[in-house]
């Protein structure tokens, strides 16, 4: 019997915070790269079954009956069997379970096949879908179409903020006696001026251009309100430059998809768009693995999981940095902040290092996820303090 998490793609930060929250008894924590084109889809449902039955041996490691197994594990097997859901997968699979709680995602991440058993849900491979790191807006816009999309990585999803006009013959739709003032012989304009240009803008006012901008921008602001991603705006270069002088956002990025994005399919305004994003993020990390860099020694560096994994846990640590694929088992007593480092997996380990990472992300730090080499003094953890 499930409680209020039942199966939803959606994920949200109350949604990582409730299953963050979830400790004390066996939890079940199963990610799966999925194919959702080609042969290997059939692939999908086999492995998910296989890592199920893994799941089964494991909690039966903590003492539990067949029986209850069984009853814990019968969502995970309707699952299996739901031919409909494995038809529209996307990257990859996240499915967390316990005695109430069954939850599968399937997400534009494609995470490494793992299982993990333990008395709290493994949720790092997911904060990717909340890291400042990874995220950023597009605003595409064209006199005949105009779109709002949420990215992560080189994934656009369209999301539609209230009043956000389609298309300019939205705003200018009324101007009926201008248009025909204009379109009369020997007339030119009304002395409203043309925005001259390419892609079918040199017949709209200067004023028409402008209002159809502001529309978009007040729909734009009222939806974003306190977000901090980026933004990158897509269009001819004459429009950006018209909607820079508009745009209060404090995020919207100086490079941007020039051209009309009408000529460009959905992927590939993504790709365009998660290039200019990376360099921006490329170069706010850097900056702030060069500032551990010199802060080296200092009360505001740390490194080590003696060290880190406290800071994280009690909302010190500003700036994590985590090698990525890494793994410390142990154990952590936030009692008394004692950290047991474990050579290898035990009954009563737990992933430090996914420990560390949730709760600087709950504490709204920021996680950075590097290679073994980039990571500061080669350890596994390193962290920027905020005190």
């Amino acid at each position: 019997m499930t409680d209020a998490l039942t199966r939803q793609d959606a994920m949200t930060r109350d949604e990582l915070i409730l299953l963050a929250e979830r400790s004390g008894q066996p939890c079940v924590s199963a990610y799966l790269p999925t194919a959702w084109v080609g042969a290997d889809m059939q692939q999908n449902q086999i492995r998910f079954k296989n890592l199920m039955r893994h799941a089964a041996e494991r909690l039966g490691g903590y003492g539990m009956r067949p029986q209850e197994i069984e009853e814990i594990l019968a969502p995970a097997a309707a699952l299996q069997k739901n031919t409909p859901y494995w038809k529209q997968l996307n990257d990859g699979l996240a499915v967390f379970i316990s005695r109430n709680v069954f939850r599968s995602y399937r997400l534009p991440l494609a995470f490494a096949e793992s299982l993990y058993v333990k008395e709290r849900f493994l949720l790092q491979p997911l904060l990717p879908l909340f890291n400042r790191n990874n995220r950023y807006y597009v605003l595409s816009v064209s006199k005949k179409a105009v779109h709002f999309y949420q990215g992560l990585g080189d994934c656009l999803i369209e999301v539609e903020p209230k009043q956000l006009p389609r298309k300019l013959e939205d705003t200018t739709k009324y101007d009926v006696t201008e248009r025909q003032h204009r379109n009369l012989p020997g007339t030119r304009g009304g002395g409203t001026g043309l925005f001259h240009g390419h892609g079918g803008w040199q017949d709209e006012s200067k004023e028409q251009v402008a209002r159809f901008l502001n529309d978009i921008e007040r729909s734009v602001q009222a939806y974003l309100k306190d977000e901090q991603a980026p933004m990158v705006f897509a269009g001819v270069d004459y429009l950006f430059a018209a909607y820079r002088e508009i745009n209060a956002y404090g995020h919207l990025l100086t490079d941007a998809v020039i051209g009309n994005p009408d000529a460009l399919r959905a992927d590939e305004l993504a790709q365009a768009a998660w290039r200019i994003v990376q360099d921006h993020y490329g170069q706010i990390r850097q900056e702030a693995i060069e500032q551990f860099r010199q802060s080296a020694g200092t009360p505001i560096s740390a490194t080590g999981m003696k060290d880190v994994v406290p800071a994280c846990y009690h909302g010190r640590t500003g700036v994590l940095f985590t090698a990525a694929n890494q793994r410390q088992w142990g154990h952590y007593d936030p009692d008394n902040n004692n950290v047991v480092l474990h050579d290898q997996e035990e009954q009563d380990s737990e992933d430090l290092c996914d420990l560390s990472a949730i709760y600087t992300f709950l504490n709204k730090g920021i996680v950075y996820e590097l290679s073994q080499q980039e990571m500061p003094g080669k350890a596994k953890l390193a962290a920027l303090l905020r005190y």
